[in-house]
Formats: structure tokens, C-alpha cells, sequence
């Protein structure tokens, strides 16, 4: 894995940044005062529509302005595919936040796509995607302005306080106490609102990842003029959670220095699903490594970004002069690797466990007790545990193991095989030492440890 640095935000992306951010502020704190939303969605869609009919005339026009100026059209195709992704996707970054998709997150990304609603596209392919994601977009904020008049209506939790104070005492009238029912009523109404409006946004807001991911499709109808030897790609998953996202890295082999390009990424998995994500590249110096961070958890406002089991990820850097591409295939080999790398942060610690008698008389036989810290689960499927005698035999039994392992909390394994073998195993005659060996699903790899 690579050493992350800070990386500069894109000078092309500051003053949009900053105009969203003050969009924000001003639709958050006064929701009905968002002049620059369009009240009439379908005014809108039609002006849209129009916009992509023309885009084969633009893209003619285009053509001919090009050659006239000595531009390649293909490559004036690839710096609007460049400048959608600026605006649609992702940065890489060097070091990114390892963290679920927030609503501050969601809300920045629909807010940026529709500041570029009136943007004429030459590509007819693009216009096409464009025309979606500005849909999609539109749709979110929409959403997103319902939730903020909520918000800004809904009764504050002090006023309740106040009310039902006022309803609960001796003196309080009939009158006090309907307005403190009604106004309760009201809340928990406003509230149901805002958690299906919540679920509503997370639909949206998938959509909108969905179209954005199809401007691989258009990326596709550029012309390649390929690039060899230029970047290399790297996968690291999240393990079912055991970390809060799958990381990618890529590692620019070029020989050369990268400025003004976009990367889109497709992430296939063992259920045949696959998962495209668009990113924007300001400069990426030879030699260096960018990443980004798929989210494998979701939020209220957002779905996660990844699945479990990946399988093979593909790359595509696109630039103004050409595309380079790289894939990465990740084998029962590779991923016991990677496996192996994560549970090198694991630690151990238990004890021998001898048969007792429970409260209810029943006899519990022998065991191995153990807790683990480094990792926030262990979703191993199997362990074996196994106890030597002093002479070298020894007696093991293997658990199906249900769910992951969590740590910081002990876990206990007994059975009557450890005092029926041979050799037998209690309290007065202790195992010398106990093994273990975690087993995984989709690789050969196992985790051998030696605890006792």
C-alpha cells in the first residue's frame, strides 16, 4: 500500500467549491429562497431534451471549429469527457477518508452537477449521459429542499419541553393540553415525513451514482488513440466490513506527469454485479499514487459503494491525448495476500478452560476460551482448535463459525471430544499447548496461531 501525502484540490474545482458551499449555506437556512432550483420540473426536462437534440448539429459545428483551429475533434471529445468527470466525479486523492456517505457529502455532489445544468456538450454520446445525471441530480435536491422545510418548520425540542411541562401540571387548562398533544402529533408527523423523504433521497441519490458511473459508456465511444505502460492499478477490499470501505489505488508508470484527466473505475464482483465509479485527476506526478475509498457501509442519505467479493477491477485513464488502461485480477492467491496483510494487525490472548458443573447440573466439558484485538471483526468461517499433550498427540475440533468474531469480546469453544480422545484433556491434566488455525472463504490462505 502506499504512503498517502497531501494532495492540492484541483485549482479548476475552488471556485465551484466555494459557490456550491454558499448555495448550501443559503438553501439550508432559508429553503424556500433556492431561486436557482427550477420550479417546473417538466420546463426543465424539455429544456433539456431540446439541448440534447441539437447536440448532433453542436458536435458538427464542433468538428468543423476544430479542424478549422487545428484541434483534433477526438481529442476535444476527451477534454469535455475530462471536464464531465471534473464536475460529476470523484477526486484521487493521496490520502482518502476511509468513512461512509454522508449527507453533506450527497448534497454537494447533486448541488455541483446542477450548477452545470446550462452546459452545451459537443459529444452526443456524453450529452446523452449528461442529460441523465442532470435529471437525477434535479431530483435529489428537490428531495433534499422537502427535508430542509421540514426541518425549518417542525416544532424545536424545546417548545415540545415547554408545551408538555405546561400540559403536565395541575393547573394546566384543556386548552394547554390539546395544543401540547397537537403539537407532539405534529412532530412525530413531520418526522415520519422526513424518514420516508430520507429513503426517497437514497433511492435518488443511487440513481444519480448510477448515471454518473454511465459516462464510462460514453468514455467507451472516444476515440482510444491507447496509451501503453501508463498506470497500474491496485485493490484493497474492505473484508465484509472489516473495513469501512474497499480502497483502490492507482500508480502512474508513465514516465511523465498527468494533469487534466479523468480515471473511471469498474469493480466486478463473484454476483455478477458490477460497480463503475468516475474520478477527476487535477496533476498526478510520475511515479506517485492516487487512491480513492468505496464506502462499504451506507448512511441515511446514501447507499454503500461497494459489495462483498470482488472479483477484478478495470481502469481507465483518459486524457486529452489519448487513453491508457489496466486491470487487476484478484485471485484465491492475491487475496490470501491481502489477507494475510490485514491479520498481521491481530492479537491473541486466552486460557485453557477444564470441565465444571453448571447452576442447572449439567457437566460442561473442556475448552479454550480467547479474545482478539487489531481488527474491528474476524469474519473467518471455520476454526479449528486443537490440544497437545506433552508427548506431541494430540485431539482437535473444528467449529462452523455463523457470523464474524468481534473483538475485545472473549469466545468459547468446549467439547466432549477434548476428554474422550486420546489423549484426554481436563483440568488436572492440561493441555502442554493449544493451536489454532482460522480457515476463510475464497482462498487457501489459514491463520495458524499458537495460543497456550
Amino acid at each position: 500500500m502506499a504512503h498517502w501525502r497531501p494532495m492540492h484540490k484541483p485549482p479548476a474545482l475552488k471556485c465551484a467549491g466555494q459557490y456550491c458551499t454558499n448555495a448550501i449555506m443559503k438553501m439550508r437556512n432559508h429553503p424556500t429562497e433556492a431561486a436557482s432550483y427550477p420550479q417546473d420540473h417538466a420546463v426543465h426536462r424539455n429544456r433539456i431534451l431540446a439541448s440534447a437534440a441539437l447536440a448532433a448539429l453542436v458536435s458538427l459545428l464542433l468538428v468543423s471549429s476544430t479542424m478549422a483551429q487545428g484541434t483534433d475533434p477526438a481529442e476535444a471529445a476527451r477534454r469535455e469527457f475530462v471536464r464531465a468527470a471534473q464536475i460529476a466525479g470523484t477526486p484521487l486523492v493521496e490520502n482518502p477518508a476511509d468513512k461512509p456517505v454522508d449527507f453533506n457529502d450527497a448534497w454537494d455532489h447533486a448541488l455541483r452537477i446542477f450548477q452545470y445544468r446550462d452546459w452545451n456538450i459537443g459529444n452526443l454520446e456524453l450529452a446523452r449521459a449528461w442529460l441523465g445525471i442532470e435529471n437525477e441530480a434535479q431530483n435529489c435536491l428537490l428531495i433534499l429542499q422537502r427535508i430542509s422545510e421540514i426541518d425549518r418548520t417542525k416544532p424545536p425540542g424545546i417548545e415540545l419541553l415547554g408545551k408538555y411541562l405546561d400540559a403536565s401540571s395541575s393547573n394546566a387548562t384543556e386548552s394547554q393540553k390539546m395544543d401540547a398533544t397537537v403539537t407532539v402529533l405534529e412532530r412525530l408527523k413531520m418526522e415520519a415525513d422526513k424518514t420516508q423523504l430520507q429513503q426517497q433521497f437514497r433511492n435518488a441519490e443511487a440513481k444519480l451514482y448510477n448515471s454518473v458511473g454511465s459516462l464510462g459508456d460514453a468514455g467507451n465511444s472516444l476515440s482510444p488513440n491507447r496509451i501503453s505502460n501508463a498506470i497500474a492499478i491496485d485493490y484493497w477490499p474492505s473484508w465484509r466490513g472489516v473495513y469501512a470501505g474497499d480502497l483502490f489505488e492507482a500508480h502512474n508508470t508513465s514516465g511523465g506527469d498527468v494533469e487534466y484527466a479523468a480515471m473511471v473505475v469498474t469493480v466486478h464482483y463473484a454476483s455478477g454485479n458490477s460497480l463503475t465509479h468516475i474520478h477527476c485527476i487535477d496533476r498526478w506526478p510520475n511515479g506517485t499514487w492516487l487512491a480513492a475509498s468505496y464506502p462499504y457501509f451506507g448512511s441515511d442519505y446514501a447507499y454503500a459503494r461497494t459489495f462483498d467479493d470482488p472479483q477484478s477491477v478495470d481502469a481507465a485513464l483518459y486524457l486529452p491525448s489519448g487513453t491508457a488502461t489496466a486491470s487487476y485480477l484478484l485471485t484465491q492467491e492475491e487475496w490470501g495476500k491481502i489477507l494475510e496483510s490485514y491479520c498481521s494487525h491481530l492479537k491473541f490472548r486466552g486460557q485453557f478452560l477444564g470441565a465444571y458443573t453448571d447452576p442447572q447440573g449439567q457437566v460442561q466439558p473442556p475448552g479454550f476460551q480467547f479474545s482478539f484485538t487489531g481488527l474491528s471483526q474476524l469474519p473467518a468461517k471455520s476454526v479449528e482448535i486443537r490440544f497437545w499433550s506433552s508427548d506431541g498427540h494430540s485431539v482437535g475440533v473444528d467449529w462452523t463459525l455463523s457470523r464474524a468474531l468481534d473483538p475485545g469480546t472473549p469466545h468459547w469453544f468446549r467439547s466432549a471430544y477434548f476428554q474422550s480422545g486420546q489423549p484426554s484433556f481436563s483440568s488436572a491434566s492440561p493441555p502442554a499447548h493449544i493451536t489454532f488455525l482460522f480457515r476463510f472463504a475464497g482462498t487457501n490462505y489459514q491463520l495458524s496461531l499458537k495460543l497456550y
